[in-house]
């Protein structure tokens, strides 16, 4: 797992968002957790809105979440929920290559607990068959 607190601006990568996904995704990376520090008067509503699609997409594609405080004031609670969802409940996924075939595999979970109804799980968007096992997912009720 890996939080990133940023203020959404890339000012020096060598890989644009796409490329940096699928390589996290390749590589069996870390879930993760992107906090946007978007608030204050130092960035356009423009800049802004890709900041936060950016943001927003490396947290799903990895089986993160974004979060965007609207203060400083907001990160104490953020930083809770995060260690609360780490504390969770955490599963294991693994593809063979030769079942399967080569290439990523979108993997969608749904699951219902008696009593509780449909749970939200968070996963990553799928997998890499062959590739490190260790997905992270997390249930709680919808």
């Amino acid at each position: 797992m890996l939080v990133l607190i940023t203020d959404g601006e890339d000012n020096a990568s060598t890989l644009n968002l796409e490329q940096t996904i699928r390589r996290v995704q390749a590589l069996s990376g870390p879930v993760i957790y992107t906090i946007g520090l978007l608030f204050g008067d130092e960035m356009s509503h423009a800049e802004v809105r890709h900041a936060r699609r950016a943001l927003e997409m490396l947290s799903t594609e990895t089986g993160g979440i974004a979060f965007f405080p609207k203060s400083i004031e907001n990160i104490d609670q953020i930083a809770a929920e995060v260690a609360r969802i780490f504390a969770t409940v955490h599963a294991g996924l693994s593809l063979d290559e030769a079942d399967y075939g080569a290439g990523f595999r979108r993997v969608q979970v749904n699951a219902e607990a008696k009593g509780r109804g449909k749970l939200t799980v968070r996963t990553r968007t799928g997998v890499l068959p062959g590739a490190a096992a260790g997905e992270e997912g997390t249930a709680e009720k919808k």
